[in-house]
């Protein structure tokens, strides 16, 4: 029942995040002569044009239940991509950093019994390269629009997801890994 509540909601959240994208595109600037939203054709970038980075800093809570007591860890996210047209474009990454948590047994991340807690520390390193498509749905829908102030953006992605240990231990696992998410773009300046 838990899992079907929590679909449930978060259907619910993304058609209110769709609603702003609607008010924004009754916008006049990119409409014609009899007030009809402007969709292409458009003129394709060269190599050198709309290209864009990201990066952000964050913290990773590794939360997998079985009485474990969850430590935050740094977490990175680097990513370098292009848009094609307005409305499709693609982009490389990595994420990624550690994970830490507080075990009961004893396991390869982890071997050295902190007496005080009676637990031991588990800490390992992941690192997820990927690939991704995104569509601009605020273009796609309500027309380009450069000087539009929130675009969002939905994307799908697939890479490889490295788990390895840490300088005391040899761990290692690879796994095909991909999902989807959600992008939400907010025009600061026009650079």
């Amino acid at each position: 029942m838990k899992k079907i509540s929590f679909i449930a909601l978060s259907l619910l959240a993304f058609s209110f995040a769709l609603v702003p994208m609607n008010l924004s595109a009754q916008e006049t600037e990119n409409r014609d002569s009899l007030g009809k939203v402007v969709r292409g054709p458009y003129e394709s970038s060269k190599l050198g044009e709309n290209w864009f980075v990201g990066a952000a800093a964050g913290i990773n809570l590794y939360l997998d239940g079985g009485g474990y007591k969850t430590r935050v860890a740094p977490a990175l996210d680097v990513t370098v991509g292009k848009w094609i047209t307005p409305s499709v474009g693609f982009r490389f990454g990595y994420q990624g950093l550690s994970v830490s948590e507080w075990t009961p047994d004893a396991t390869t991340l982890g071997s050295t019994l902190d007496t005080d807690k009676d637990m031991y520390k588990r800490n390992m390193g992941f690192m997820y390269w990927h690939g991704d498509i995104l569509w601009n749905a605020s273009h796609g829908i309500g027309g380009y629009k450069e000087s539009r102030i929130w675009n969002v953006i939905p994307y799908a992605h697939f890479g490889l997801m490295y788990g390895y240990g840490n300088k005391d231990n040899s761990y290692g696992n690879k796994e095909l890994a991909g999902g989807i998410g959600l992008l939400n773009n907010f025009r600061v300046s026009k650079r």
